[in-house]
């Protein structure tokens, strides 16, 4: 994992990460369209949860609550959309599957038509995070 990437996440909660079996659970379910970088944490930590900077709360599932997350609601309304965690309230944070960079836009569990881009990459988010 990057030396900046484990920088921004130093103040989380992370667990040992998932086995070969469960990244391809997790890839069969976006259709194979993951970004190596999700997997490269995925990788290093199951699912991880804590503050990025002073007021962003982070919790990004683990490989077991993936598929709940990714299923009913959330899968008839916004199927482009991989549903990887939140920010312990009102918005989940998801990789867009079908833009070529993948990138990681928030969307609002209100109002599923609410969605922003918010880093083109996990360096970008976390970074855009931690600035907020």
């Amino acid at each position: 994992m990057d030396k900046q990437i484990r920088l921004l996440l130093q103040h989380c909660e992370r667990h040992d990460g998932v086995s070969g079996e469960q990244l391809s659970v997790l890839q069969r379910i976006a259709g194979d369209r993951l970004p190596e970088w999700y997997l490269d944490l995925m990788r290093w930590s199951n699912g991880l949860e804590g503050f990025i900077g002073s007021d962003n709360y982070l919790m990004l599932y683990s490989a077991d609550e993936i598929p709940d997350a990714n299923s009913g609601y959330v899968a008839e309304n916004i199927p482009h959309l991989f549903i990887i965690g939140s920010n312990g309230g009102d918005a989940g944070y998801a990789i867009d599957l079908n833009t070529d960079n993948r990138p990681v836009v928030e969307v609002t569990f209100v109002d599923l038509e609410l969605v922003r881009v918010v880093g083109r990459s996990l360096l970008e988010f976390l970074e855009n995070l931690h600035r907020e």
